[in-house]
């Protein structure tokens, strides 16, 4: 359910940044969406290590690992990348007044399928793919390093907090260490979870990594947004059928949701000048965008679930 509120407030942010006056209520509400990023990777920093620590995880396990990963992401991924060159394509057959022209940089394309434009100084071709690039990065980090960590007592685990803590400061925006901070607190509630820290260790160490985001974030929207995904992992027991529903189409919500509200409210909006109304076009976007959610979740995204598990089963 976390993961569905984060990703609802991405959409919003990016819906009512972009069609909506500055006096309107609900562009300020939605204008701290952004957040919700930094909330999918605190629940990423808890999710992996806990996934791995019940599947008794080592190292001979590293590549069906990262396997399970591809094939959990890449085919929703491969599915949006599709329709956002669908989306560059046709204004080049189209008429006017809607013709464009658009030229495909293939070369880009070929770098979005392992996650690379931005390290080749290439744009995105959508908004929200640089957050799968920093995921993939921590999966990899995670799977060299969880055996060691998990072997080595708090210590191994206190001096990788460190570690990775540090590297939130030197290392590239592209770069997993560089969003460290909004990992960790994630990770030292998996440890806390499965006792490896106890409580006031918990506390100390939240409360050095608030400081370290203040620091590297420059605001405390950050601080208060990861506190918020903490607290849900830690100590949120409401469940409800719509929000678990939500939660399962997050990942397919995240990805398309721009190009299904944008190409709704680009056509529609110029025609609206009232500021209401356009409020009104904004929630049928957004209704939209989760019903095409729904239906990209259902024929890409359940069955690369099903082709990841049998990928990463539980030893015996």
């Amino acid at each position: 359910m976390l993961r569905g509120l984060a990703a609802l407030a991405v959409c919003f942010y990016h819906v009512v940044t972009r069609f909506l006056s500055d006096g309107n209520p609900l562009r300020w509400v939605g204008s701290y969406g952004y957040l919700g990023v930094e909330c999918f990777f605190v629940i990423s920093g808890f999710i992996i290590p806990y996934t791995l620590w019940r599947r008794d995880y080592g190292w001979s396990d590293a590549g069906r690992f990262m396997l399970a990963r591809v094939l959990r992401l890449h085919p929703a991924f491969l599915g949006s990348l599709l329709l956002v060159l669908l989306t560059l394509w046709l204004p080049t057959v189209m008429p006017p007044p809607w013709h464009l022209e658009n030229a495909i940089d293939w070369g880009n394309v070929a770098l979005h399928l392992i996650y690379l434009p931005e390290w080749c100084g290439r744009p995105w071709l959508l908004g929200v793919y640089w957050s799968l690039a920093i995921e993939m990065q921590y999966y990899l980090l995670v799977a060299l390093v969880y055996p060691w960590v998990s072997r080595g007592g708090n210590r191994a685990a206190l001096a990788f907090a460190a570690v990775f803590a540090a590297s939130a400061f030197l290392t590239p925006k592209a770069s997993v260490g560089h969003h460290a901070c909004m990992f960790l607190p994630g990770m030292l509630m998996f440890w806390w979870k499965t006792g490896r820290i106890r409580g006031w260790q918990l506390g100390v160490c939240l409360a050095v990594m608030a400081v370290l985001l203040r620091c590297h974030d420059g605001g405390f929207r950050g601080v208060a947004a990861v506190g918020l995904a903490v607290w849900g992992i830690g100590w949120w027991r409401w469940r409800h059928p719509a929000g678990a529903w939500l939660g399962r189409i997050s990942y397919s919500f995240y990805l398309i949701h721009t190009i299904v509200a944008f190409a709704f409210l680009g056509w529609l909006t110029p025609l609206i000048g009232n500021e209401w109304g356009r409020t009104g076009l904004v929630l049928v976007a957004v209704a939209l965008a989760l019903g095409a959610a729904a239906l990209f979740y259902r024929w890409l995204e359940e069955p690369s679930h099903r082709w990841a598990r049998r990928c990463f089963r539980k030893r015996v």
